[in-house]
């Protein structure tokens, strides 16, 4: 029996005056999934993730969660972040956490253990004011948390922040996920989502360019670099094989991507054969980097 998805958005289209920031987006969310929304500004994530938590209104299109319309008691399973929070700077992060149960009719109970989850439980005295600004978005992911959500929606949850605070929200949201809950986030680094996220969705000016498995962009072409003393011959060399797909080159070398895996010492033996001895040859990972850039130049063609 296929699980059915947490969250399921049909046509959704959004306009601001003329401006159109949303336009048809279709996709689904399943459970125990971390899908990155990924797209540079101006692409529709937080309008998306806006509609998606009753903020905005959408011109057309539905969705649903957990099989319902939206509703009240749906929004109670979601958690969210989608701004600095405000919190009371003299006030201690537990005392914050306190208002926001009382808000949230969540059992006082919950507070120490959100706390432990992100890692604040030493901290739990201390005046907000006091926080750097990876605990202060460490506690907002606290109060998201408090009423148990079964969702987390977190909008760039690692803006603004030093290298060690996106070090320490990454690993941390990670974390969350672990426990089984199924995250939604949007973004514009890509290193964030690709070390995060199980599932992508790429965004550009409103329209969904991309949807599926970070694992299968990963793994979706093999490239290799190369470089030689005749680099015109060596790219026309392996032109000419009908494992290549495509040739470029790039900083002194020669990109060329396969449609299979093909072993590096397949391919040194078959360009001695020509004549043509390579002075590097190396693997390139597919990076979500890579893919991004070719679906935004795809777009633009």
């Amino acid at each position: 029996m296929t699980t059915p998805p947490v969250l399921s958005i049909n046509n959704l289209t959004k306009y601001y005056g003329k401006l159109k920031a949303l336009d048809n987006l279709s996709l689904e969310v399943f459970p125990g999934e971390i899908l990155g929304f990924l797209g540079p500004n101006g692409s529709g994530k937080t309008t998306t993730l806006g509609i998606l938590l009753g903020i905005l209104k959408a011109d057309s299109g539905t969705f649903s969660w957990f099989g319902n319309p939206p509703s009240h008691e749906q929004r109670k399973k979601i958690g969210a972040l989608l701004e600095t929070p405000l919190f009371y700077p003299y006030l201690s992060g537990y005392d914050n956490l306190k208002i926001i149960a009382t808000i949230k009719d969540a059992p006082l109970s919950e507070i120490d253990e959100v706390l432990h989850i992100v890692g604040l439980e030493e901290r739990r005295g201390s005046k907000f004011k006091t926080y750097s600004l990876g605990m202060k978005q460490r506690l907002a992911i606290a109060a998201a948390l408090l009423g148990k959500p079964e969702v987390m929606i977190l909008d760039e949850p690692t803006n603004g922040l030093d290298p060690t605070g996106i070090v320490e929200i990454r690993d941390l949201i990670v974390k969350i996920a672990k426990r089984g809950m199924t995250i939604v986030l949007a973004s514009h680094l890509l290193d964030e989502v690709e070390k995060i996220c199980t599932h992508v969705v790429v965004l550009e000016k409103g329209k969904k360019l991309h949807a599926g498995s970070v694992s299968e962009v990963l793994r979706s072409s093999v490239t290799i670099e190369l470089a030689a003393y005749d680099m015109e011959a060596l790219q026309q060399a392996l032109e000419e094989e009908a494992f290549v797909v495509a040739t470029r080159p790039e900083a002194g070398l020669l990109i060329v991507e396969l449609n299979r895996k093909v072993e590096t010492s397949e391919i040194n033996r078959l360009l001695t054969n020509k004549g043509i001895y390579v002075s590097h040859l190396a693997l390139r990972k597919k990076s979500l980097e890579n893919y991004f850039l070719e679906l935004l130049t795809e777009q633009h063609a």
